[in-house]
């Protein structure tokens, strides 16, 4: 578990999927219809990290 905490590739994975989608949520709030692309990336960007997590920890 320490393997993946410290692999700065999967930290990075992880923080563009919280900031994506914050800033979903916030464009959702704003009646911006560009949310939805976001809220897709954020899927995306968990589903890459999950399974470089899962790599590293085998």
């Amino acid at each position: 578990m320490k393997k993946v905490l410290t692999d700065l590739t999967w930290i990075l994975l992880q923080l563009s999927a919280v900031i994506a989608a914050f800033m979903g949520v916030l464009l959702a709030g704003r009646g911006n219809d560009y949310w939805v692309f976001l809220i897709v990336l954020t899927s995306i960007l968990t589903f890459l990290a999950i399974t470089r997590a899962t790599k590293l920890a085998e």
